[in-house]
């Protein structure tokens, strides 16, 4: 199949779409699925790495108002994240259109699988980025691609890139009790909960100090209660970024329940959306990846109880995210 690259000059602005979502909410599972696209570059939240051209909005991405610079810097992050990658980002497939000469796949395998070995067994973080450079990539190709950028819990970016209307942004959200039970399961599991409890309780005082109508909510909060501030700074976020974006010409709410019960239909739509050609590659992928998202997806049902019920109902009283979904199990005794 012929590339399907725009013509473009160089030096020209990547293509870039970013996504935006919470973490444990299927925002690594979207970029997985682009990224099976031969004419992708995904780069999995390249404002963690220290030092990159990304991490100046790793301070500025939740901040009660957008700073004067979040704009230039984000266009910056854009433009270096296009050329490199790290161990953050989905391991590629065999079939990019902007790999270079043979071995290419197998150099950029072993260089991302090898800093996970040396930071997840050895506990040694190496947070670098690496270009991807001539031969083993196709400057020209690479360059023209569709670059990904997944970066989450930013809602003073999705404010901030009101300077930017014509940016692609899709909003990933998921149920609150799924999103909650895999917080559980998948982050406070690897973190120290009191640390995370402080780092809450933190997030939501500058939260209230900001703006007087989420002083009032918290003032209902127990705070005291570790995953009730992490829900609360969830519907904080939430509702900051849909609001924020939710009238853009290229803002998508993508719902997680949607996406895992139907990836190939959706992401068909999301293709389109953005001009990626959709071929039979891509399709064969996402449809393997999506195997087991659907139990994946429904699995909160299962320990669905009254306590956490009474909690999502105190959290999202009077807030327009709770209409987003309907028919919400009976909880189990």
């Amino acid at each position: 199949m012929d590339s399907p690259h725009q013509e473009g000059t160089k030096g020209q602005d990547p293509r870039t779409a970013l996504i935006l979502g919470m973490g444990r909410s299927g925002t690594n599972f979207l970029l997985r699925l682009f990224d099976a696209s031969p004419f992708t570059h995904g780069r999995n939240e390249p404002d963690r790495i220290p030092g990159s051209a990304c991490w100046p909005l790793f301070e500025a991405k939740d901040t009660p108002t957008p700073g004067p610079d979040l704009v230039p810097s984000f266009q910056a992050c854009a433009r270096a994240a296009a050329s490199r990658s790290s161990w953050l980002d989905p391991t590629p497939p065999r079939h990019k259109d902007w790999y270079g000469i043979p071995g290419s796949v197998w150099l950029l395998k072993t260089a991302i699988r090898g800093q996970r070995v040396v930071d997840r067994r050895l506990g040694w973080e190496i947070r670098k980025e690496f270009r991807l450079r001539s031969p083993w990539v196709r400057p020209d190709r690479l360059a023209q691609c569709q670059h990904i950028l997944k970066i989450n819990a930013a809602p003073a970016l999705a404010e901030g890139l009101a300077g930017l209307p014509d940016l692609p942004v899709l909003h990933i959200v998921r149920h609150p009790a799924g999103f909650l039970r895999s917080w559980k399961g998948r982050w406070l599991a690897k973190n120290l909960p009191d640390q995370v409890h402080r780092n809450n309780q933190s997030r939501l005082k500058r939260v209230a100090e900001a703006t007087p109508s989420w002083a009032k909510l918290l003032a209902t909060a127990n705070l005291e209660n570790l995953a009730e501030t992490e829900l609360w700074y969830w519907r904080h976020c939430t509702e900051r970024m849909h609001a924020a974006a939710e009238h853009r010409p290229g803002y998508h709410l993508v719902r997680y329940e949607a996406l895992a019960e139907n990836p190939v239909a959706t992401m068909q739509g999301l293709f389109e959306l953005l001009n990626i050609p959709w071929e039979a590659q891509a399709e064969a992928s996402i449809r393997a990846q999506g195997q087991e998202s659907v139990g994946i997806a429904r699995r909160w049902q299962k320990s669905f109880d009254a306590d956490q019920a009474a909690l999502l109902e105190k959290v999202l009283d009077g807030s327009p995210l709770r209409d987003w979904w309907e028919n919400w199990p009976t909880p189990r005794a």
